[in-house]
């Protein structure tokens, strides 16, 4: 059985952030890739996606995460992922190779040094 997945928005210096909790899977990919849709139309800032509080997710997660990407840089604008390198969440992306299209971020405050630059 699958842990509820919550999705939330809020922006903060000056970058769009989506904080996720729970686990991401085939039972609520369509609702976490609808929520990225809706929240990249509502700026025009970068991007980050917090994974931190999540536990697992499997590859309908990864390809909404590049299907993001894809569709923020079509309007350049860039796309963050925050996942501890060394956790099960950044293990399983490093493994899909994720990282060589989207920036991984140790932390939500290196993610959002990160913007910055943009």
């Amino acid at each position: 059985m699958t842990d509820h997945a919550t999705f939330t928005l809020r922006e903060e210096r000056n970058a769009l952030v989506v904080d996720i909790h729970g686990e991401l899977d085939i039972s609520n990919h369509e609702q976490f890739r609808s929520f990225l849709r809706s929240g990249a139309g509502t700026s025009t800032a970068p991007m980050i996606v917090n994974l931190d509080g999540v536990g697992y997710l499997d590859s309908h997660a990864i390809a909404a995460l590049a299907e993001l990407s894809k569709r923020l840089s079509t309007n350049r604008r860039r796309l963050f992922i925050v996942a501890r390198k060394e956790g099960p969440i950044g293990r399983i992306l490093n493994t899909s190779n994720l990282g060589l299209a989207i920036p991984m971020c140790e932390s939500l405050e290196d993610a959002l040094l990160r913007t910055r630059g943009v």
